[in-house]
């Protein structure tokens, strides 16, 4: 099948349609450019036909007239056929460059698509993190707020007994005044039969009792410092444990806050 030059210079391509392609469609271009080559060797043929032909004897003038004639129109549509060969070879050239560049992008972006999903599933899981983290700040802040209530309890409990301790002591110390006075007032065998009895609270309670004066006021002394010393103790630990467990709590939750705060600077 051969085409006429009109045929060649109206040729319209069809336009790719897949994602992938732009520009013309590859499989007609390729079929236009087929049949422009058997065109244009059916054309070569002719022309060496005609060229043959003018070469013979003519007969007369007017068919040498007529011979090239058709020769100079054969050599103007072979001319105008390779330019426009030219020309089309020229436009599938950049077809096939517009081609090229454009998968080049295509890849650009599927990366940069690639990318962005990365980072896209790497800031959830941070904020995934960082909302925990609040929560978890949250449930220690409360713990640690019951803790510190516990240990004020602690500490009104043990200041509680020092009252008492302290109410304790002035009670033996009026006890031992009120045995010394007897010693100057009675006599020998009425303090011998006085008797005195008081409760000292350790561990385990233990019953004290004394015959005498003389005997009474070392005890009393005795049970004085005892019980003066175990108040001590006691309020020194409580207050001790105290600030031990605030200053954990508050490192703690400045720790807890401190990374939440980076977290949060690093989604912004």
């Amino acid at each position: 099948m051969t085409l006429s030059l009109d045929e060649v210079r109206n040729i319209r391509f069809p336009m790719a349609r897949k994602p992938n392609e732009d520009g013309y469609r590859a499989s007609s271009v390729d079929n236009f450019m087929d049949k422009l080559e058997i065109s244009y060797a059916q054309l070569l043929e002719e022309l060496e036909q005609t060229r043959a032909r003018a070469g013979q004897p003519a007969d007369s003038s007017d068919a040498n007239d007529s011979v090239r004639a058709e020769l100079a129109d054969a050599n103007a549509e072979l001319a105008s056929a390779r330019a426009e060969v030219a020309r089309l070879n020229e436009e599938l050239n950049g077809v096939r460059a517009e081609r090229s560049q454009q998968e080049t992008v295509n890849g650009q972006l599927r990366e940069e698509n690639e990318r962005l999903v990365g980072e896209t599933q790497q800031l959830r899981g941070q904020l995934d993190e960082l909302r925990a983290s609040t929560d978890l700040s949250k449930t220690g802040g409360e713990q640690l707020q019951a803790e510190n209530e516990n240990l004020h309890r602690q500490i009104d409990e043990v200041r509680g007994q020092l009252n008492q301790t302290q109410q304790q002591l002035a009670a033996a110390e009026q006890a031992r005044d009120a045995a010394e006075q007897a010693k100057w007032t009675q006599s020998a065998p009425s303090a011998a039969a006085a008797t005195a009895q008081m409760g000292v609270v350790t561990d385990d309670v233990r019953h004290i009792r004394v015959t005498t004066s003389a005997e009474a006021s070392p005890v009393v002394v005795r049970l004085v410092e005892l019980a003066t010393e175990q108040a001590e103790t006691l309020l020194r630990d409580a207050e001790r444990q105290s600030q031990d467990r605030l200053a954990e709590a508050t490192g703690q939750a400045e720790r807890v806050t401190a990374e939440a705060q980076d977290r949060a600077d690093q989604l912004d």
